[in-house]
Order: structure tokens, then C-alpha cells, then sequence
């Protein structure tokens, strides 16, 4: 397959994912008179899938007009952009995996993949990885693997902020991943940073390669 077809093919992807995210974010905001208030969906911005997947479509928008300029210019892709769309494909990877192996088992695989959650927690996922791993070149260094934890990272010390620290009596959140089960925090934060690690190998090893 020749790089102009492939980048065809990524630019394409790239359309997908933030047209399908700004659809997701829009079904969010529809209320039950069907009205549309950011006000009536909002409160899903604090699950990590409804932010991974706007990262990832931030990344790929970000992307997309120097896809657009190596089709006609035949230039490359700059490295910042592909660092973006590493993160953005990275912390969807992430959401798939969890739901696949852990949310999927234990609040069942029909809630998880009902309506656009088939979108947000497995279909965009796969479309990013597709696009960044076999369509999008450019090679990248393995200390990326770092700055693409900050999201998790981030994200996990809100968690247990709103979780340990709050609560939801106090205006925080329930602990709606349960990795707090049995005040297992600290178990279940170490797992998570080691699959994000492994994810965040696997998904620039696959793009490298």
C-alpha cells in the first residue's frame, strides 16, 4: 500500500473519530423533552472513558491538516502531532482494555457495549489504533511512552481525591469503577499504571515496527 493511500486512509479514520465523538458528546446533551443543554450531560465527563475519548478526538482533529498537507505536499507528519495522537491512542487503548477485561466481566458486557458506548469503549479505540499503528508513520523515540502517562496519571489522583478524599456525601464520587473494593486502592492503582505502561509499549512498538 503506498503512504499516499495510507495517509488517505488515516485522514479518513481521523474524520470518523471526531465526527462519532462530537455525535457521543452531543447524545449526552439531549435531554428527555429532547432539548440539548451541556448543563443535563456534563456530570459523564468524570468517567475516564467520555475524557479518553476526547483526547483521542482532539488528537486526531489536531492531526488531520497535516495529513491533509502530506497528501498534497508530500511532506511528513510533525513529531508533536504524532506525540498527540500517540497519547490520544494510548488512553482509548486503555478504555478498551479495561471494559474488555474488567468492566465487561463484572457490570456486563451488554450495559458496556449498549448504544454509543460500542463507540466509546470499543469502536474508537479500534479505530485509533488502526490509524496510528498501521497508516500513520513517523518514528518515535521510547521515552514518549512517559509524557503519554500524564493523562492517567492525572486522572487517577482526581479519582481518589473524589473518591477517598470527598466522598460522595462530601460532593465527590462514588467509586463507580469499584477499585476501591475492600480498600484496595492501592492494589488497583498499581495495576492500572502497569497495564497503562504495557499498553503504552505495545501501541509505539506497533507503530515503530
Amino acid at each position: 500500500m503506498s503512504t499516499t493511500i495510507k495517509l488517505a486512509l488515516a485522514l479518513l479514520c481521523n474524520l470518523i473519530i471526531v465526527v462519532s465523538t462530537i455525535f457521543v458528546v452531543r447524545s449526552f446533551c439531549k435531554t428527555e423533552e429532547g432539548t440539548y443543554r451541556w448543563s443535563y450531560g456534563s456530570w459523564r465527563f468524570k468517567f475516564f472513558t467520555t475524557l479518553s475519548n476526547v483526547v483521542s478526538a482532539a488528537a486526531a482533529l489536531i492531526v488531520i491538516p497535516f495529513e491533509v498537507a502530506a497528501i498534497i505536499k508530500g511532506t511528513s507528519i510533525p513529531v508533536p502531532a504524532l506525540v498527540l495522537k500517540y497519547i490520544g491512542t494510548v488512553v482509548v487503548t486503555l478504555t478498551f482494555f479495561t471494559v474488555l477485561f474488567y468492566l465487561g466481566p463484572t457490570q456486563g458486557y451488554k450495559e458496556m457495549y449498549r448504544g454509543v458506548s460500542f463507540y466509546t469503549h470499543f469502536l474508537g479505540a479500534a479505530i485509533a489504533f488502526l490509524s496510528f499503528c498501521f497508516l500513520e508513520k513517523g518514528r518515535l523515540g521510547l521515552l514518549w511512552v512517559i509524557p503519554a502517562m500524564l493523562p492517567m496519571t492525572i486522572y487517577a489522583i482526581v479519582y481518589r481525591h473524589m473518591v477517598l478524599d470527598k466522598g460522595p456525601l462530601n460532593g465527590g464520587w462514588e467509586d463507580f469503577y469499584g477499585f476501591n473494593v475492600h480498600d484496595r486502592w492501592k492494589i488497583s492503582a498499581t495495576v492500572m499504571f502497569a497495564i497503562m505502561l504495557g499498553i503504552n509499549f505495545l501501541v509505539l512498538i506497533c507503530h515503530n515496527r
